[in-house]
């Protein structure tokens, strides 16, 4: 443009830079919008007018067809497509989402240990069955011993007999 100065590389830093970075600042935070349009442009050209239509004009607007081609300008608006595209965004989770999802969680760790904690009581009252039926086997066998000791019959020579089991067997006499 004329009258205007053009901006040397040391004009744009000493002067465009700063003014950016003010204006950059003063930016207030704003959310970002909900709804908005956006158009996709595509540019395209050709000369015109055509050379027949040039003559044709310029021999009607006493002009040279040069003239009419520096000066004409067409411009067409249109939409590439019909098509609206609607975007909404939806959050993953709702708050009744999020509750049942984390109420499946907590349902499935608290059935794990209790599960467990049914595992290691079964586990704790075998031990002490197991230990306790031994106990009393070692217990009723001292019995049955002392019992079987001074009740059985004596052999001919002399020794009482009795089984593998500590049961007195009878004489074969």
């Amino acid at each position: 443009m004329q009258g205007l100065k053009e901006c040397t590389t040391g004009d744009i830093f000493l002067c465009f830079t700063p003014c950016h970075d003010n204006f950059q600042t003063s930016l207030c935070d704003c959310p970002r919008t909900c709804k908005f349009t956006r158009f996709h442009t595509t540019v395209s050209q050709s000369q015109l007018p055509s050379r027949v239509a040039a003559q044709y004009l310029a021999q009607a607007a006493n002009s040279s067809p040069d003239a009419l081609r520096e000066d004409y300008l067409e411009i067409r608006v249109y939409f590439d497509t019909m098509m609206v595209r609607y975007e909404t965004h939806e959050p993953q989770f709702t708050f009744n989402s999020m509750f049942a999802y984390l109420g499946g969680q907590m349902g499935f760790f608290l059935g794990a240990s209790l599960i467990t904690l049914s595992e290691l009581l079964e586990t704790l009252f075998f031990t002490a069955y197991i230990c306790l039926r031994k106990k009393l086997m070692h217990l009723g066998q001292l019995n049955r011993k002392s019992a079987t000791s001074t009740a059985q019959p004596h052999t001919q020579d002399g020794n009482t007999s009795s089984n593998t089991h500590g049961l007195p067997v009878k004489p074969a006499w």
